[in-house]
């Protein structure tokens, strides 16, 4: 069961992110909502904050697309294989738990507007949640 970083609005700050535990099956957002994902078999704290900016270097680099609705923008990377994946306009991926994930829903923001700031906190606050546990 990793850990799981989710802003249901743009103007979310790091005290309104919502942090749980999700088994990675589980992974998911809806229209509106952006979430950074840290499976449970990251062996580092800094193995996963290294994932989560690469995947957000990633979607920064496609330039940070709106998606359609009901579908989402993801940049993925699986920690064993190193396989980066970026899936713009798709369907929630399968993630498994060695995975990290940064996902963007339908209108979290307009096309092309940066989530770096976002997916940065968020990456911070997947940090303090597992320091704290």
């Amino acid at each position: 069961m990793g850990t799981q970083v989710t802003a249901t609005a743009d103007t979310n700050t790091k005290p309104n992110y919502t942090v749980a535990t999700v088994v990675a099956a589980s992974v998911a957002i809806v229209d509106g909502e952006f979430a950074v994902w840290v499976g449970a078999d990251i062996t580092t704290q800094l193995e996963g904050y290294d994932a989560l900016t690469l995947c957000k270097q990633a979607l920064r680099e496609a330039d940070w697309p709106n998606p359609g609705t009901g579908v989402f923008n993801s940049a993925f990377i699986n920690t064993i294989t190193n396989v980066l994946t970026v899936a713009l306009g798709a369907v929630l991926p399968t993630l498994i738990e060695s995975d990290v994930c940064v996902l963007q829903g339908f209108d979290f923001t307009k096309s092309a507007d940066s989530n770096s700031g976002h997916a940065k906190r968020m990456a911070e606050s997947y940090l303090e949640s597992a320091k704290a546990a």
